[in-house]
């Protein structure tokens, strides 16, 4: 059986989150470290919310992470929610196979998958991250590193003592003055722009130019 597109990265990005524990992880890195575009997480993870699987914040500081019973949850459960009730092949339809209302065929098709989502309700998304999936997991994001400033009331911080790595992207969360102000300090320090990423938290919108 082959697993949609969706259900895929979902089971993915609930390992990625379970490996980072009590930490809140940015869906726009979280992307990047799946190799898949932002536009697709956004979809699978708010689908995880309305699941009760995934928890999102806003604000500075905000982000993703596991619930509890996302932790528990049962991997045949998610697979079988993300893949719906749908056959294993298409009996019926706009061009209908002539064989589908007396074939054995579809009832064993039938048996086959729910065999195949049977054998993963036993583990949960715990599961899945253990040793040794867990420490590779965490190997992705290994070089990454967390920098916290205390900004003044008009938002300004001063990045000058951090050392800037070649080839730097950095992903800021925050209200506009602060990403206002750390992205024009970034850009001074030689960050290039398609490098520098945003999740706007707020009232207003701010277009990135």
């Amino acid at each position: 059986m082959r697993l949609a597109k969706s259900t895929d990265l979902a089971l993915r990005v609930v390992m990625r989150l379970a490996v980072a524990g009590e930490e809140l992880c940015v869906a726009r890195q979280v992307a990047d470290d799946m190799a898949v575009p932002y536009s697709h997480l956004a979809k699978v993870v708010n689908r995880l919310q309305r699941l009760g699987v995934v928890e999102t914040w806003r604000g500075r500081g905000g982000g993703l992470a596991l619930t509890g019973a996302g932790r528990t949850a049962s991997v045949g459960w998610l697979a079988r929610e993300f893949e719906g009730a749908g056959d294993v092949v298409e009996c019926e339809g706009n061009d209908p196979c002539p064989l589908h209302r007396a074939c054995r065929l579809r009832s064993a098709l039938r048996s086959a998958q729910e065999a195949f989502f049977a054998t993963l309700d036993p583990l949960t998304v715990s599961d899945l991250v253990k040793s040794p999936t867990g420490p590779v997991l965490l190997g992705t994001v290994a070089d990454g590193h967390a920098h916290t400033w205390y900004t003044d009331r008009d938002g300004r911080m001063d990045p000058a003592e951090v050392t800037l790595p070649a080839g730097l992207r950095a992903y800021l969360c925050g209200p506009l003055p602060f990403m206002r102000a750390l992205r024009a300090q970034l850009l001074d320090g030689g960050v290039a722009a398609d490098r520098v990423h945003y999740e706007v938290f707020g009232p207003d919108m701010w277009p990135a130019g």
